[in-house]
């Protein structure tokens, strides 16, 4: 987790005191103004078939979890934020 965590946060250009955690990567992504990249944008993993169970999950889980919040962000205040997070495989 925090290799995912190291590798998700500098692509994003978080802050230093960036939460490492799903809920805080959710709220910076969905939302906005936190990290130095703004969306759209797409996150490609790759080499995901390697990774344990449980994290392919996590993963799977954010990505659900920030389309939601990018809904969400777009019903309240008419912003549209297109995130997409793939985990990419060799075969």
């Amino acid at each position: 987790m925090d290799d995912v965590y190291d590798g998700l946060l500098k692509a994003l250009g978080a802050p230093d005191w960036h939460g490492r955690n799903l809920d805080a990567l959710i709220d910076s992504m969905g939302t906005g103004s936190i990290n130095e990249v703004e969306p759209p944008y797409l996150i490609r993993i790759e080499h995901s078939e390697a990774m344990p169970h449980e994290l392919r999950g996590m993963l799977r889980d954010l990505g659900r979890y920030v389309e939601e919040r990018a809904k969400h962000h777009l019903e309240a205040y008419g912003e549209e934020r297109v995130i997409y997070l793939v985990l990419a495989s060799d075969a």
